[in-house]
């Protein structure tokens, strides 16, 4: 399987001004940094969540057609399309599924889930990377709708990278900064492969 974004997210799950806010910082010297912390901070916790916050569309590209397909990124907004190159054929004869007769969507669960309509045979594809692509959006939407403790989190993330520059503090004493937040606010929003 490869995943391709589409079209990537627009806005900010957290605002710099949120961020500057969280970090007391009152001038504009730092704004780009602190920007670049907070895309940082973002790409952390979807990455140990698993989760896409903001609005996105994918590709996932495929080499067979299984009967059920567990998508990636969630939550699953809506899958806009799932087309294939039907056996021995090639990318010009690529035929695009009736989403209405042929498989249906269950997006309530944690991740999203794709699964043929029972009785439904599907078509055979040719065997070759990329034979079965499918289109869809992930997201919780916009950052209004992304909750509360994954923003509170990123937010923190941003002032302790604000106020840490570094790994290490020196002093009297050299201390690792641990950050401590990851299992607490994050731990409930982590998918979990079994």
């Amino acid at each position: 399987m490869f995943l391709k974004t589409i079209t990537a997210p627009t806005g900010d799950v957290v605002t710099l001004a949120e961020a500057k806010a969280q970090c007391a910082v009152f001038t504009d010297a730092d704004d780009d940094l602190i920007q670049a912390m907070i895309d940082t901070a973002v790409e952390q916790a979807e990455a140990y969540t698993q989760r896409q916050f903001l609005t996105t569309t994918y590709e996932m590209h495929m080499d067979s057609l299984p009967a059920y397909i567990e998508v990636p990124k969630p939550p699953l907004m809506s899958v806009e399309s799932i087309s294939y190159i039907p056996r021995y054929g090639i990318e010009t004869d690529r035929v695009t599924l009736d989403a209405s007769q042929q498989y249906m969507l269950e997006t309530a669960s944690i991740g999203g889930i794709i699964a043929r309509v029972p009785g439904v045979t599907l078509p055979v594809v040719e065997p070759v990377f990329g034979s079965v692509i499918v289109r869809f959006k992930a997201g919780y939407g916009a950052a209004a709708d992304v909750p509360s403790s994954l923003k509170h989190w990123i937010k923190m993330r941003v002032g302790n990278l604000y106020e840490n520059r570094e790994n290490f503090v020196t002093g009297t004493i050299v201390t690792v900064v641990k950050d401590v937040w990851n299992e607490y606010l994050l731990k409930n929003y982590r998918v979990m492969n079994v």
